[in-house]
């Protein structure tokens, strides 16, 4: 075949250059991220029920969908899993109050034995004063264990009133967001373009989809999670088993920390409560198993690829959103920082920063 007969070469596919942006357009997104993170901390008591509404209206529609599909008016049924969440609610503040006058009964004996660990301590490593006890007055930190049994109490209480009134607020937001949900697909068909509100609404199905998968696979694995921490305490006869597996249970929601930090608790008490450390240390084993399988296997395995954020992005997320908003930010950074992903992933035009940040 002579070179007049070959076909002309294929011409490469062009590829569409990323966005530029200008030195006032990044001015003006700084200064927008700036005044939003102010309003948000100043809102905190706003912000915060309302949030955790919405990440239970997503964990919860699909729920809703199938008791309606089962012949039961949508509104009722709206009212019944509200009222499900507020029982449930009211079931953990009821366990909070239990333990917390528990702890408060029990605080002298521990507050005793953890003076003689501490005594020990100081013995072994030469830091015990002419009496063989530690040095407080040398450290200057001989007020840590001045709290009073009153004292106590009335910070534990006032800290599960907060919780719960948050809780409560959250309940009334979550009843108002169920019949808010069916009308929004209709206005915003009504207030954006044929292709625009087609573009949202598609963006908005993605984010629920993902953040239900995520919040199912995250809820279960917490569950179970939970459950076998207090199992274990329970059957080890560590003291509050069950506030123990409650808090592994809501620590998990903090993703990579929460589940580390909450096996710090029950490993304190078993260390104040039995007298060797042979008890103690095959506790840390057993959890640290437990924990890995959950973890490290069922939920990483599970529920790893709805999150595809880069771990920088999540810890950071963590750390920022714990400082503004305390524990109830930490619960909810990874679910927020998923969602934004998914939505700058949904448009051309934002497509490059969902990839910046995602860890594939």
């Amino acid at each position: 075949m002579s070179h007049a007969e070959l076909p002309p070469p294929a011409e490469p596919n062009p590829v569409a250059p990323m966005p530029r942006y200008r030195l006032q357009d990044w001015c003006l997104l700084s200064l927008t991220v700036m005044v939003a993170a102010v309003l948000v901390t100043a809102l905190k008591p706003v912000f915060t029920p309302l949030l955790v509404a919405i990440f239970l209206l997503l964990l919860l529609n699909p729920v809703v969908d199938r008791i309606a599909g089962l012949g039961l008016p949508r509104g009722l049924a709206y009212v019944v899993m509200t009222v499900l969440v507020a029982m449930l609610i009211y079931g953990g503040a009821r366990v909070l109050e239990t333990n917390i006058q528990a702890v408060a009964e029990n605080f002298p004996r521990y507050r005793s034995r953890t003076l003689e660990l501490i005594d020990s301590f100081a013995r072994l490593t030469n830091l015990a004063n002419e009496q063989g006890t530690f040095d407080w007055e040398r450290y200057a930190i001989s007020d840590l264990f001045n709290v009073s049994e009153r004292s106590l109490l009335t910070h534990l209480a006032g800290a599960t009133f907060t919780i719960v009134e948050q809780a409560t607020m959250a309940v009334f937001y979550l009843l108002f967001l169920f019949m808010e949900a069916e009308r929004l697909p209709g206005r915003i068909r009504k207030s954006l373009s044929a292709e625009t509100s087609t573009r949202v609404l598609e963006a908005m199905r993605h984010i629920k989809d993902d953040l239900w998968r995520f919040l199912v696979v995250k809820t279960l694995v917490s569950a179970g999670l939970g459950l076998s921490t207090a199992l274990i305490c329970w059957a080890a006869g560590v003291d509050f088993w069950l506030l123990w597996g409650v808090l592994m249970f809501l620590a998990n929601y903090i993703t990579y920390l929460g589940s580390i930090a909450a096996l710090i608790p029950p490993l304190l008490t078993a260390l104040v409560q039995f007298e060797s450390l042979g008890p103690v240390i095959l506790l840390a084993v057993v959890l640290a198993i437990c924990r890995f399988v959950w973890i490290d296997y069922v939920e990483i395995r599970y529920s790893g690829r709805h999150v595809n954020v880069s771990p920088l992005i999540l810890l950071f997320s963590i750390a920022l959103l714990g400082w503004t908003w305390g524990v109830v930010g930490m619960l909810l950074a990874v679910p927020l920082v998923t969602s934004v992903r998914i939505g700058l992933a949904s448009f051309e035009e934002t497509r490059h920063l969902a990839g910046l940040m995602s860890d594939s």
